[in-house]
């Protein structure tokens, strides 16, 4: 998948890829990211999270250390158009979490 802008992630769901209007509200959803994990090459950019569970990729933003969403523990932040696409956004995020946590749960046993 070729990485598009940054732009063109700040204003297209990740879930459902409709164009966000530029008069439309942009939704975001922030996410933590897992214990161990490094994000700091991708801070102020975008990066690509595959979502195990339903075999989908997505494009998220990565805010800087000092950005507001970071303070607010916000690590991952994904652009939507919808609560509709964020209610779904979520479930996904959910399954992935409890199927990432028996995985890491598996290899510490």
């Amino acid at each position: 998948m070729k990485k598009p802008k940054i732009e063109t992630v700040c204003s297209t769901c990740c879930w459902c890829d409709k164009r966000i209007g530029e008069n439309q509200e942009v939704l975001c959803l922030g996410s933590k990211k897992r214990p161990g994990i490094d994000l700091s090459k991708y801070e102020g950019d975008i990066m690509q999270v595959t979502m195990a569970t339903i075999d989908k990729t997505l494009w998220a933003i990565i805010p800087t250390a000092e950005s507001d969403a970071r303070k607010e523990g916000k690590d991952i932040l994904f652009t939507l158009c919808s609560d509709e696409c964020g209610i779904e956004l979520k479930e996904a995020l959910n399954q992935d979490e409890k199927l990432g946590d028996i995985i890491f749960n598996h290899k510490l046993n």
